[in-house]
């Protein structure tokens, strides 16, 4: 029998950064929304983050970036096993 409340689609977005953000500092917030209690990795050319998004789906982390172009990739797993990933580029320029 189907429950009545209806089952969201698994989903991960990107709210922060934009694509091509440049940025004058090393650290920058990540942020964006997926499904509640959803483990979210950040995966940098150095580096794996990881945070769980909170009840309402939103989830925020920093991370350090290099000089120069840095190719990101946030991946979101589901219970179920699911996995959606965005890539993206930050740019670092420190001068």
């Amino acid at each position: 029998k189907a429950s009545t409340n209806e089952e969201i689609p698994f989903y991960v977005s990107l709210e922060s950064p934009k694509e091509d953000t440049v940025v004058v500092d090393d650290k920058v917030e990540v942020s964006g929304k997926t499904l509640p209690g959803t483990v979210v990795f950040v995966y940098t050319e150095d580096d794996v983050y990881s945070v769980e998004s909170d009840e309402a789906g939103n989830f925020n982390i920093e991370i350090l970036v290099n000089e120069g172009i840095n190719t990101v990739t946030l991946t979101a797993f589901s219970e179920n096993g699911e996995e959606q990933s965005i890539y993206f580029d930050v740019v670092y320029d420190k001068s």
